[in-house]
């Protein structure tokens, strides 16, 4: 997805930066490991910003984040 693309996302699903980095991983199917990795954080972390986009935008899954992004 372009650049600008994910910032429209960003903006129209109303995240974080943070969130959209987390997003973009999810959507380029890395493990929380992965992602906590190429982010500095922890995989905590990465699970608790996973549950607060799910909260943020009603789903429940992984897939469902992927067609919310499509």
């Amino acid at each position: 997805m372009p650049c600008d693309a994910w910032s429209q996302l960003r903006d129209s699903l109303r995240l974080s930066d943070r969130e959209l980095q987390i997003v973009q991983g999810i959507f380029e199917d890395q493990k929380q490991e992965s992602i906590a990795y190429s982010l500095g954080i922890s995989p905590h972390s990465v699970n608790t910003y996973i549950q607060r986009i799910y909260n943020k935008l009603k789903i429940s899954s992984r897939p469902q984040l992927i067609v919310r992004v499509m």
